[in-house]
């Protein structure tokens, strides 16, 4: 499953912080430099204990869920030429024994997180090869906004918040938001962006891409393993930007741009079919159980899941980057409190 970038590209590897080591500053300014993290030990032992890829389905199985690329594959899908139809119908009969009008019938019909854990389940034994877009089909996978808001959930993880996520979403907060009592920020801050992600082994739910609207987040691993490869936009001419833009749970009246895709892949990279990857300047990096990702601002990216995956982001859409914004905060907080302090030694110093 691990074909490493790095062996023949340009890649680097996602730096690796422990939580105890990153202050709220430095974190800042990988943000502002748009630099992928990965953040250890991250996440408390209680949080672990009590959500996997398992626990999810029993805690919050009966909860409303969407696949994670519903409204991109039927974008896709309902854009299709004659010609194009007829070669992804046959694709997914060959791959799936499923048509495509099955396919879509099955995206729009409603499901519970349980009935779509079965689902993923029954197509485990699938081999897919990421040669087209048919084979990001099946198995499906599950990324939500809805099924974060599953009651058991969302009060662990406002029970448990991540030490660096408090400080986060309260800085975010008051920069975009009007001043309110800490808790409620924090509260506003996981409910307006988290997402869940329940995903089985060997599955990608989505081709490269890059969110046209302005978007970064954060991911924790509460169970599994998932790995990352995360470009700055301005790689992407290297990458093989397709001229496609599919609908995306940002979309809105503010974000209607849709995604756009990249035919390069870079998880598993034919450098003969796809040369200027090679040139492509990056970050790989995988992200195991208790660890969280800060993926930057406008950047390019593809996941795949290297076990059966629990995890839950928290994405940030807005006008401009937020980490940009936090740092200059901090940078005019520091400054305002040098000069403080430069003020009261001079002062001491008149006194003496």
């Amino acid at each position: 499953l691990h074909h490493s970038v790095a062996a023949e590209g340009k890649m680097k590897p996602i730096l690796r912080k422990n939580v105890t080591e990153l202050s709220q500053h430095e974190l800042y300014t990988y943000m502002a430099r748009r630099e992928p993290i990965i953040i250890t030990n991250a996440i408390s032992p209680t949080l672990l204990n009590e959500w996997d890829y398992t626990s999810f389905v029993d805690k919050c199985g009966e909860s409303s869920a969407t696949h994670g690329v519903q409204n991109h594959l039927l974008a896709i899908i309902d854009n299709l030429s004659d010609t194009e139809r007829a070669i992804m119908d046959a694709r997914m009969v060959q791959m799936f024994d499923t048509t495509v009008k099955q396919f879509r019938d099955i995206l729009v019909q409603g499901m519970t997180v349980k009935e779509l854990a079965e689902h993923m389940d029954s197509f485990r034994h699938v081999k897919n090869n990421w040669e087209h877009l048919s084979d990001y089909a099946l198995p499906l996978t599950l990324h939500d906004w809805q099924t974060y808001q599953c009651p058991t959930l969302k009060g662990s993880l406002e029970q448990h918040p991540l030490p660096f996520l408090i400080q986060y979403g309260l800085d975010w907060n008051r920069r975009f938001t009007s001043k309110k009592q800490d808790k409620a920020l924090l509260a506003e801050f996981l409910a307006r962006t988290g997402m869940a992600f329940h995903a089985p082994e060997a599955t990608r739910a989505y081709p490269m891409h890059r969110h046209e609207q302005i978007n970064e987040n954060f991911m924790m691993v509460l169970s599994g393993a998932k790995r990352f490869v995360i470009f700055n936009k301005t790689e992407g001419h290297k990458l093989s930007p397709s001229p496609m833009r599919v609908k995306t749970e940002f979309d809105s009246d503010m974000y209607d741009k849709g995604d756009r895709l990249f035919g390069a892949d870079a998880l598993t990279p034919n450098y003969q079919r796809f040369p200027l990857l090679k040139e492509a300047d990056g970050f790989e990096g995988t992200v195991k159980e208790g660890e969280v990702v800060f993926i930057p601002c406008d950047s390019i990216h593809a996941i795949q899941n290297m076990e059966d995956v629990f995890a839950v982001a928290w994405h940030m859409g807005t006008q401009q980057c937020v980490g940009e914004e936090l740092a200059r905060l901090t940078k005019s907080e520091q400054q305002q409190q040098t000069s403080s302090t430069d003020s009261q030694q001079h002062h001491l110093k008149t006194e003496l």
